[in-house]
């Protein structure tokens, strides 16, 4: 499991990726 200092670098990156990229990143966190 992530902790919290991992899910808010996951938030960050989350949120500065391009549309594309957060797409691919929702379904790289979905299949965890």
């Amino acid at each position: 499991m992530m902790n919290g200092g991992e899910r808010r670098l996951l938030l960050f990156l989350f949120y500065i990726q391009p549309k594309s990229e957060k797409l691919y990143l929702n379904k790289a966190l979905n299949f965890k």
